[in-house]
């Protein structure tokens, strides 16, 4: 979901900036797997707080 996000971003800018948002908030509330998912949840929460 980060990944994807990140790239919505990149390469659509503000216009998808929403759906982009809504990725970051599903990943925020994922219960992380192993030590690289928590990674990714805590990028999503802190990219959240932006």
């Amino acid at each position: 979901m980060m990944e994807y996000a990140n790239g919505m971003v990149m390469l659509e800018g503000d216009k998808k900036m929403k759906d982009a948002t809504t990725l970051y908030e599903q990943a925020a509330a994922t219960k992380p797997l192993d030590a690289m998912e928590r990674l990714d949840v805590e990028m999503a929460k802190a990219e959240l707080e932006d």
